[in-house]
């Protein structure tokens, strides 16, 4: 019984441990300060802090959340990590020092002390948030502070405090962040993005080059650049140079590689944002850049450009793209961050808004669209009449295929909170379409994007490339990845099977489908796979006839 008593005391007083409670210290407009004490509930080992918006003072300048276990005499064993990589361990100093971090790209830090081992995970507020390290005679303090300058929070506070293994290092804290978001399905792995992005996959197993090709003076020694008094730009590497830059990684023997062109826009490296055209002159010009580009693609290499979108410089004005209407606006005026190559660098309220022009035109096509009785009249009779799949008279058809593996399988696709293979993703799909289209909300407008573009698409089913088929004369930047089943389904073993997955296994049976076009001029030929599939696809656009040597097919 006393052995029993023991672990029920031992139980109790762990539980009281882990659950502890923080120190809140409100900081108020007027200099005023209260602190008080609020408790942390535990929920499977994770200490949460939550306050409610409604619970906090008025007119708050700041508050402050310490943790016990952010605490630490000098000379203890134990960490500190940013989620800028700010890293720093608990060292006798010479003199009191603090160091505060902003930024909020992962809202997380990690922290390790004698008193306890966390990953702090921030799930309300954080784009208030500073992480902050202070040092004052001889003692370390770990903690947040909220910055709200007297205005009223737009959340509730949440933050949670995931335990670490007493010795637990920085990558330790890294990890559990990690897991975190992946179990709650927050990201998807890069190795998972890749199966079905081959521009991805390119990058994600070659090395990035950033090729930094003409600047202004960093920092700029003007401010507010005009025509006038813009500095000169500085050419380093022309497009020309770019391409002696590519016959030398052939040279050596690197045949794979993403090259980053930086700086290639009109002003150099973000030297007159957002305006970016023409292409920089001293460079070689726009038809010097798309020969780098097509020059760097023969040779097995992929090419990215460098943008930003989340700067602006007055020196865009020289190409009538300034309005200080686009700018965010604070309490104390339009806010500069700092200085770069344009100059005092301005934070776009809306930094993907379109220009009043753009405008003007997005709203013309949107009044077409919505007031065409013509077309809702259409779109009635697609959805009334219509399905993704029809199994008729013993025959399958579809526009489009179905997700497929390399050796014939029907691949799981996760859509919406289910995954599916088969048919089974084809009911789902064609379920979603009819709710997305009497619903019509936001996401209801990204889930026929889905359809429209996304290789797990059954009517799409490869990777779009409008804008190289746009921008790019070469004509091998046009080619777009297909799901397996495009090559495939030209076996009949193959159309057997997915005729057999919809309850079709007569000798009789078709597929009947289309979407890619038929180019008889190579030889193709609209019946396929011994006779079991029938592609009616390609022609009647005028564009594809160039290809296909025809006018297209019909079936009766």
């Amino acid at each position: 019984m006393r052995f029993l008593s023991f672990i029920f005391v031992f139980f109790f007083a762990s539980v009281l441990s882990a659950a502890d409670s923080v120190r809140v210290v409100w900081n108020l407009m007027d200099g005023t300060k209260t602190e008080q004490t609020v408790p942390l509930v535990l929920r499977d080992g994770v200490e949460y802090l939550t306050i409610p918006r409604s619970q906090m003072p008025a007119s708050v300048k700041n508050f402050e959340i310490h943790h016990p276990a952010g605490t630490a005499s000098a000379g203890e064993p134990g960490f500190y990590v940013f989620n800028n990589g700010f890293f720093g361990q608990f060292l006798k100093r010479d003199a009191d020092a603090r160091y505060s971090h902003g930024g909020t790209i992962m809202p997380m830090y990690g922290v390790s002390t004698p008193r306890g081992a966390y990953t702090v995970i921030q799930t309300g507020l954080r784009f208030d948030s500073q992480y902050v390290v202070e040092y004052r005679g001889g003692q370390y303090d770990v903690f947040l502070v909220y910055v709200l300058n007297g205005d009223p929070a737009d959340s509730d506070l949440g933050v949670e405090y995931h335990p670490l293994p007493a010795d637990a290092t920085y990558a330790d804290a890294a990890k559990l962040y990690r897991k975190y978001q992946l179990d709650r399905g927050a990201c998807v792995q890069l190795k998972e993005r890749a199966k079905t992005n081959p521009d991805l996959k390119y990058a994600a197993e070659s090395m990035e080059v950033r090729v930094r090709q003409a600047w202004k003076p960093v920092p700029s020694p003007v401010g507010e650049q005009t025509a006038e008094n813009e500095p000169e730009v500085g050419v380093k590497i022309t497009f020309d140079r770019f391409k002696q830059i590519v016959d030398e990684f052939k040279r050596q023997g690197i045949n794979e590689a993403e090259f980053c062109l930086v700086g290639w826009n009109c002003g150099g490296h973000d030297g007159r944002w957002p305006q970016v055209f023409p292409v920089e002159p001293k460079l070689g010009g726009e038809e010097k850049l798309k020969e780098a580009i097509r020059y760097a693609q023969e040779n097995g290499f992929q090419i990215v450009c460098h943008t930003n979108n989340f700067d602006a410089y007055h020196a865009s004005s020289i190409g009538g793209l300034w309005d200080w209407n686009y700018l965010i606006v604070r309490k104390d005026g339009i806010r500069t961050t700092r200085t770069w190559g344009g100059g005092n660098v301005y934070d776009p309220e809306h930094p993907y808004d379109y220009s009043p022009e753009e405008e003007k035109i997005i709203e013309d096509w949107q009044w077409d669209f919505m007031n065409s009785e013509a077309l809702q009249r259409h779109m009635d009779f697609f959805f009334s009449h219509g399905s993704l799949y029809k199994v008729m008279n013993g025959n399958l058809m579809f526009h489009g295929g179905l997700p497929m593996d390399e050796e014939g399988n029907f691949r799981e696709v996760t859509l919406w909170g289910k995954t599916l293979k088969g048919r089974a993703y084809m009911d789902w799909v064609d379920h979603l379409c009819r709710v997305c289209y009497r619903r019509r909300k936001l996401e209801d407008q990204d889930f026929f994007w889905f359809m429209w573009i996304h290789p797990d698409s059954p009517v799409t089913g490869r990777t779009i490339k409008t804008f190289e088929r746009s921008y790019i004369d070469d004509e091998s930047t046009w080619k777009e990845p297909q799901d397996p089943y495009y090559k495939l389904h030209r076996k009949k073993e193959i159309c057997e099977k997915v005729l057999h997955e919809f309850g079709l296994d007569s000798p009789q049976s078709h597929i009947i489908n289309g979407h890619t076009p038929v180019k008889v001029a190579k030889g193709d030929t609209p019946v396929r796979a011994g006779g079991k599939e029938i592609c009616i696809d390609g022609g009647f656009c005028k564009a594809y006839q160039k290809s296909t040597g025809i006018a297209g097919y019909t079936l009766i």
